[in-house]
């Protein structure tokens, strides 16, 4: 079993290769839509998306096991639970789409303020294209993250040992039930994706017990059920993927030297760099349509702009934001403050 640390170390590395995948993702599409590329690898970005935020939530399960794992469970502790992951998401995502909310009201398209209020409230909703999208866009995935906080906060009022079937219990519960009545946001609660959430529980489970490498079996058989099953080709390769990554960033060994600094501290600045990349592709697509780049530079550049906006964005808005809520609400166990996801 590898020390806490380098388990620390391994799990911020693996955030920043998330959040880069994303930025990936939309980095081709960019590319694609100004001609730089072909339409065909449009599928490649979305699958290199797919599996950034497969990690993104395979993470989150196992961390919020191992967090859970070293304290107490109850009311208490629930309330705490749920109140540290709202401080910790709620105030860059609300600044960010406040800002963005300013850019599309210049723009003469500003969101109703039903839309505004869902979004800001990880409500989800549909969009005026029909689509399960808040007003900022990536905030999608937050309401995701935002739904597994609700109901780990409420399994944590079980024993630990019945905490894992508990989710399992309300995310099949949930998602039947809105979709046998037909609401319209159905799609939300039946997304194979969240069952991530679980994985990643259950990943930290057998890790615990010294049986972590059970995960590289049932993982792609899980998968290959649900490709079986008619789920696309490509949610499957992330449900395969993205927990034998958690897996393997759990026993790397710890990471020290000038590199490992930088890779760590675009892991602390992930939530950073997934929130505010697109405020910096949308204006540098404009630029690059007039540059005779070829896209593996383009997509270099793209990098680096995004984590020197994401990074300085952590250091200089996020980082103090939060030093000043946790000193108001008292500072969060080591471990969990170490581990906080995203």
């Amino acid at each position: 079993m590898p020390e806490p640390s380098a388990r620390i170390d391994g799990l911020e590395a693996l955030r920043a290769v998330a959040a880069f995948l994303v930025v990936f993702d939309h980095t081709l599409l960019m590319l694609i839509d100004n001609g730089q590329l072909p339409e065909a690898l449009a599928s490649l970005a979305y699958q290199l998306g797919s599996v950034g935020v497969a990690i993104f939530f395979a993470l989150s399960g196992y961390v919020m096991s191992l967090t859970a794992s070293t304290g107490q469970g109850g009311t208490r502790a629930a309330g705490r639970f749920l109140l540290r992951r709202l401080t910790r998401i709620a105030p860059l995502y609300w600044l960010v789409t406040l800002i963005y909310v300013l850019r599309l009201a210049i723009d003469g398209r500003p969101p109703s303020p039903e839309a505004l209020l869902q979004s800001l409230l990880f409500v989800p909703h549909l969009d005026a294209a029909g689509q399960l999208r808040p007003v900022l866009g990536v905030g999608w995935t937050l309401d995701v993250e935002m739904y597994f906080y609700l109901a780990f906060a409420a399994v944590l009022l079980l024993p630990s040992a019945l905490r894992l079937g508990g989710i399992c219990a309300i995310f099949l519960t949930t998602g039947a039930t809105t979709f046998l009545s037909g609401a319209t946001i159905a799609d939300f609660f039946i997304n194979p994706l969240l069952a991530l959430f679980p994985i990643g529980m259950l990943s930290h489970v057998l890790v615990e017990k010294g049986r972590g490498r059970t995960i590289l079996f049932l993982c792609p058989v899980f998968s290959l059920c649900l490709l079986l099953s008619g789920i696309p080709p490509a949610t499957c390769l992330s449900l395969a993927i993205a927990p034998l990554l958690v897996l393997t960033a759990v026993h790397f060994p710890r990471l020290t030297g000038p590199a490992a600094r930088a890779i760590l501290l675009l892991g602390q600045a992930s939530f950073s760099i997934y929130l505010t990349h697109g405020f910096v592709l949308g204006p540098l697509g404009r630029v690059l349509e007039n540059l005779s780049l070829v896209p593996p530079l383009a997509v270099l550049l793209a990098f680096l702009l995004t984590a020197f906006a994401g990074v300085t964005v952590h250091l200089l808005i996020e980082r103090p934001m939060l030093a000043a809520i946790r000193t108001r609400l008292g500072k969060p166990r080591k471990m969990e403050g170490a581990l906080a996801a995203r």
